[in-house]
């Protein structure tokens, strides 16, 4: 029996949320008083493109509060990588002041939400994940507070959760392929709020969550409010997979880039 498309049974799908490879890449201290990032991304993969420590974001923006209020430094600052090895990212040249400084960072909008900034806190607001899964990018985000004349360590995290299927067929007598996944009646449209604390802490892999430990909460975590009216169905294609009678991975996480079939959708 061929399946081109499984809806349900003997079915799994999980849920992954970042992890972090443990190496920082660090940039040399500015010696000019001139403020400068370094940058980490935790490890995902994505249809569109995969973004991790060995596939760094092409871009992200940065703004800057003074520690503990809403006065603002400077606002969504465009930095633009220049270099994968070693990773180097150019940026509008911003000089340390006389007091300490919180920064939060953001990239792969895309222009699928209103980006909002408020009292030094963050919003992606209204983001909707691509129907089409191929088309679909990774949200990150970064946070450091209380920082001043140091090398500034951006560690993204990812905001959306990314989906793999697995598939068991329990009948020996049937044969079993599958070429696509089919998932429905999800949340379509989100808003997510960032958290003025650092994203320098992680998953140091991703079984930590494929192990049960799913309700991990780090530190600077934000959070997702939902419009509950707005649902959404995803479909994912992939080659013909045969199906055995133990777990057969369908669509994994792997982090090499390109298509592989996983989803990035709204936790």
């Amino acid at each position: 029996m061929n399946s081109k498309f499984l809806y349900g049974a003997a079915l799994s799908a999980i849920m992954l949320s970042a992890c972090s490879q443990d190496n920082v890449l660090d940039m040399p201290t500015p010696n000019n008083d001139a403020i400068a990032f370094s940058v980490t991304n935790g490890a995902s993969t994505r249809a569109l493109e995969s973004q991790c420590n060995t596939n760094m974001p092409k871009n992200f923006k940065v703004s800057a509060y003074k520690t503990g209020t809403s006065e603002n430094y400077f606002a969504g600052d465009d930095w633009t990588l220049e270099s994968q090895n070693p990773v180097k990212y150019k940026g509008i040249e911003r000089y340390w002041p006389e007091y300490n400084l919180d920064f939060h960072a953001w990239a792969n909008d895309g222009g699928t939400y209103a980006y909002n900034e408020e009292n030094g806190v963050g919003q992606f607001k209204n983001f909707k994940p691509n129907s089409d899964v191929k088309q679909q990018l990774d949200l990150l985000y970064a946070g450091m507070t209380n920082q001043t004349r140091q090398t500034v360590k951006l560690n993204f995290r990812h905001a959306l959760s990314q989906i793999v299927f697995k598939a068991r067929n329990e009948n020996p007598r049937i044969s079993v392929s599958v070429s696509g996944v089919s998932v429905g009646h999800l949340n379509g449209d989100g808003t997510y709020t960032m958290v003025n604390e650092n994203t320098d802490k992680n998953y140091v892999n991703h079984s930590d969550i494929a192990n049960g430990n799913e309700n991990v909460i780090l530190e600077g975590q934000g959070s997702w409010a939902y419009n509950d009216e707005a649902t959404n169905e995803y479909t994912t294609g992939f080659d013909a997979i045969a199906v055995g009678n133990e777990n057969t991975i369908l669509t994994s996480v792997n982090h090499q880039g390109g298509a592989d079939g996983s989803l990035l959708l709204l936790p």
